[in-house]
């Protein structure tokens, strides 16, 4: 079996024994300025949370996306053949994880653990990601000052293309790049974009 199909029949296991808030064919909507407690899991379903919302608690999903509005504040978030959107402002309490999509974050966005994804993109807009970043078969792109507290992990993958790390706008990986059992990876930095630890198996460009 391969390493996306284990990471998304683990996850598919998780939400059928956690029993407790599963909703099967159904999209769950948490309104604008919403507060709730507990998890929020559905299979074969969406999850949208409004603008201003506390959710106290992990979302997670197969086969279906995420997305969270303004200024909310949220645990977890993770899902399975479906990308992640947060808006402005939004704050995650946990990691962000993907498989079969990719992972967006908006201006003043802060993430207190990590992020990964497999077979997905990660865009950073005036981000910040207290944890690592872990890429499969995935570009990383930061910008307008974004933030990677610590390293940048690049995985093996049987994707068409090497990986690309695109780092600008003054954005900066505080941590390591780092590459295991993939070539020819490229990490190009513009416009004040830097690395402050060391790129252990990539190709660095600057323009």
């Amino acid at each position: 079996m391969r390493g996306s199909q284990v990471v998304a029949a683990a996850l598919f296991l998780g939400l059928v024994l956690s029993g407790c808030g599963l909703t099967v064919n159904q999209s769950i909507t948490i309104a604008d300025g919403e507060s709730v407690d507990g998890d929020r899991t559905t299979v074969n379903g969406s999850i949208r949370i409004g603008s201003d919302c506390e959710v106290d608690g992990d979302c997670q999903t197969v086969n279906g996306k995420i997305t969270v509005g303004d200024g909310s504040r949220v645990g977890s978030l993770a899902t399975v053949n479906g990308r992640i959107t947060l808006a402005e402002g939004v704050m995650v309490d946990g990691d962000l994880a993907t498989v079969n999509g990719g992972i967006t974050i908006g201006p003043g966005g802060r993430v207190s653990d990590s992020v990964s994804t497999v077979n997905g993109t990660v865009e950073l807009t005036g981000a910040r990601v207290e944890g690592d970043v872990t890429l499969t078969n995935g570009d990383l792109e930061m910008t307008d000052g974004s933030v990677v507290a610590d390293d940048v992990i690049v995985k093996g993958g049987k994707g068409s293309a090497p990986p690309a790390i695109r780092i600008s706008g003054g954005s900066v990986v505080e941590g390591n790049i780092l590459v295991r059992g993939r070539t020819g990876v490229v990490v190009h930095l513009s416009d004040g974009g830097g690395v402050a630890g060391d790129v252990r198996g990539a190709e660095i460009v600057r323009k």
